[in-house]
């Protein structure tokens, strides 16, 4: 039955393309994949992990915004959701060579340099000067040392972790909303669709589902003023910045 071909009518070429059939799935979205897409917006109670990776991919060459449910209940579509999210390394501090060789040599050559030109000293000048040169070398190693440690710290770069949702928005309604609407809007050319079809893998390459593409501006405006009304129903922010998460640590 998979093996099917979608059935594909035309109800009106000049405003709109109806498809109905079984595994739709590859002949809906192909629409979206146009290289002048500009902007896709998506309304779909659930998704399931292989397109939250689709939709990612789609993110990186266009702007998306994904309308969803909360839904504790369907693992999958939880696990879609957090895997829209990527964790990106970033550099805090970048690593500066110079200043782990400074303190390297301000732990090793300066004490010992100190030391021996102390030892040198010690047996060259009367007993008198021993206290104040063993007070000096003390402090110049103590001083060394410290300053050393304090260099290496400063020249090893440091790392964080960003968590990072590529999306333009992502809104989730909690499962109380009942969000069932199915929708695709690409709000640069003036098309809508609407169907049956969840952005899930049943719904796009097993279900028997119906689609319509209509080309209208105006449809086009209202279905963008109800996405803004689902918008509403969520406090969830979208996510247009990298959220930080307690992960640092050295650049080896």
């Amino acid at each position: 039955m998979s093996s099917e071909k979608p059935v594909l009518f035309s109800l009106d070429s000049q405003s709109a393309e109806v498809i109905c059939g079984r595994a739709i799935g590859d002949e809906v979205l192909r629409r979206i994949y146009d290289r002048d897409i500009k902007e896709v917006v998506i309304v779909s109670p659930w998704i399931s992990p292989e397109t939250a990776s689709r939709i990612k991919e789609l993110a990186k060459r266009v702007s998306v915004t994904l309308v969803t449910m909360n839904d504790p209940q369907r693992p999958p579509h939880q696990a879609a959701l957090s895997s829209l999210y990527e964790l990106v390394t970033e550099t805090i501090r970048p690593m500066r060579a110079w200043l782990i060789a400074l303190g390297v040599l301000m732990l090793i050559l300066i004490p010992i340099s100190a030391i021996a030109a102390a030892t040198y000293l010690l047996l060259h000048v009367p007993t008198s000067y021993v206290t104040p040169i063993s007070v000096i070398v003390g402090a110049t190693v103590v001083g060394s040392i410290i300053g050393g440690i304090v260099s290496i710290l400063m020249g090893m770069g440091k790392t964080r972790t960003v968590r990072v949702m590529p999306l333009k928005g992502l809104y989730i309604l909690p499962n109380m909303a009942r969000l069932h609407s199915k929708m695709i809007i690409l709000p640069d050319k003036g098309v809508v669709g609407l169907g049956s079809m969840n952005i899930t893998g049943g719904g796009l390459h097993g279900n028997i589902e119906c689609w319509t593409w209509i080309r209208d501006e105006n449809i086009t405006k209202k279905a963008l003023e109800f996405v803004n009304w689902l918008a509403t129903q969520t406090t969830y922010v979208p996510q247009t910045t990298a959220q930080t998460i307690e992960i640092e640590r050295d650049i080896e």
